[in-house]
């Protein structure tokens, strides 16, 4: 356990599995292990815990108002200070002659040991199994113009491929790059499964899925009376909290009739899915046993 928030987030980053598994071959770019190994980091997260002045400032030079972007530069600050990797570019727009923007690598490096250079894309999400059904657009952002498939189809053919592209290989042969590279994607995050479904375990998990993907619940608002005679205490997350497993002082909890009365309030006038966690008192903090988004009655329909 880290004591400073930002280290446990990096240490979420590097650590935490990937949601896809190996078995699906035909998927070869998606990245399923971890692409660091506790001795490949030149820098101690234990020791950036005491001193984290480095990656605050890393932070505070790059934008990370919205969590995706967060979870970007978290991972560019780790493959930085991977001893097994040398950074080449990072976040590097590519644009044709007319200068409309083509798209953008997120991180080209190589890799030492191998020697091959590799453009990795990666993103950090969040979905919610709309039904209990394995193919990726049952599964759903908070923001229900997102789901799995469009983000899996823009990771695996829009953005993996911008280095096959005329402009880019002008690019980058402009910078010395000749050899041939790697496509990788890397997706993290959690999947969420109605409440019923995954305390039951259930639910049926998105193709390909690891079995250790990271998983949650959720429910209607109109559900939530399936919380009221719960004993746990619970903490709504406000965004900038969404990755690591949450820690609060007992102030900084509510139970579960007081969760119910914000989350009616709340939803009386937003319309946006609420992410609480439930939590059980250890020693002088409660920490997080489990997660979940409570959406409106809606959702992901807001027009009905």
């Amino acid at each position: 356990m880290f004591y400073n928030k930002i280290v446990s987030d990096l240490n979420w980053v590097i650590n935490s599995p990937a949601v896809f598994t190996d078995c699906c071959k035909s998927l070869h770019k998606i990245e399923y292990n971890s692409l660091f190994s506790p001795e490949s980091c030149s820098i101690s997260l234990i020791e950036l815990d005491k001193n984290p002045f480095r990656l605050h400032d890393f932070l505070n030079s790059r934008n990370i108002h919205l969590i995706g972007k967060y979870f970007e530069v978290l991972l560019e600050f780790a493959l930085i200070n991977s001893i097994s990797i040398e950074m080449i570019i990072s976040n590097v727009q590519i644009k044709k002659r007319n200068r409309d923007t083509l798209g953008e690598i997120d991180f080209l490096y190589r890799d030492i040991s191998s020697g091959k250079i590799i453009h990795l894309e990666a993103a950090g999400k969040f979905y919610l199994a709309y039904k209990n059904e394995s193919n990726w657009e049952n599964f759903i952002g908070p923001n229900p113009a997102d789901n799995l498939r469009l983000k899996m189809d823009h990771l695996l053919n829009h953005q993996s491929v911008i280095t096959t592209l005329p402009e880019t290989r002008d690019y980058l042969h402009s910078i010395g790059i000749t050899e041939k590279i790697t496509q990788r994607v890397l997706l993290k995050g959690f999947i969420f499964y109605p409440y019923i479904l995954f305390y039951s375990r259930n639910f049926i998990v998105p193709e390909f899925a690891s079995e250790h993907h990271l998983k949650g619940w959720w429910l209607k608002l109109n559900e939530v009376s399936i919380l009221e005679n719960s004993t746990s205490r619970y903490a709504v997350l406000e965004r900038k909290e969404w990755m690591v497993p949450a820690k609060k002082s007992f102030s900084g909890t509510l139970d579960a009739s007081n969760l119910i009365m914000f989350v009616e309030k709340y939803f009386s006038s937003n319309n946006y899915p609420l992410l609480i966690v439930e939590l059980c008192e250890s020693s002088d903090l409660y920490l997080e046993v489990s997660r979940g988004f409570i959406v409106s009655n809606n959702w992901p329909h807001p027009e009905d």
